[in-house]
């Protein structure tokens, strides 16, 4: 995430060596991404995950969060932060949630494998608003993308083509 960060800064910076952007302009976006929350939206922006995925993932947080009697965001990207924060900052109040937090993670592997097949996959259609039931969330195999041996062999088969086609564009981009 911290490559990413660097790469908008200089970009940011270029544009204002270029003379493309004003010294405000400057400040204003330097300060824009200087927030965590704000960084770790941005590998979102260019991916597509399953609704199914997310509203799971933002259920069973939500559920987690109101367990705890802690304030939680609704966004996807929001919810991911809170949990960052509350892992790092206040881990003690989890010791008695194993299963809870074994689960949310089960469901954030999903959602970083979603983010790496769906990465430069954006589509208008995939902006839409999610609805959260305050409800505690079922994991089973209808929720997850792998439930069978057939539907593993594909997911990897479709990671094994993206990740090849990643490696591909880093090689023709190193080349030139």
């Amino acid at each position: 995430m911290q490559e990413f960060a660097d790469t908008i800064l200089e970009e940011i910076v270029q544009k204002y060596y270029d003379k493309k952007i004003s010294k405000n302009t400057l400040k204003e976006e330097i300060i824009k991404f200087q927030g965590e929350r704000t960084l770790i939206k941005k590998p979102f922006e260019k991916s597509v995950l399953k609704k199914e995925t997310k509203i799971l993932f933002i259920e069973k947080c939500t559920f987690l969060f109101n367990d705890l009697n802690l304030d939680i965001k609704q966004s996807f990207e929001d919810v991911i932060y809170d949990l960052r924060n509350l892992i790092t900052h206040n881990f003690r109040l989890l010791t008695n949630k194993v299963e809870e937090l074994n689960e949310i993670i089960f469901l954030f592997e999903i959602v970083i494998l979603e983010l790496l097949i769906g990465f430069n996959e954006k589509e208008k259609d995939q902006l839409e608003p999610i609805e959260i039931e305050q409800k505690e969330p079922e994991i089973n195999s209808a929720n997850i993308i792998i439930s069978t041996p057939a539907d593993s062999k594909k997911f990897k088969d479709i990671l094994i083509k993206k990740w090849n086609k990643i490696i591909l564009k880093l090689l023709i981009n190193t080349s030139t």
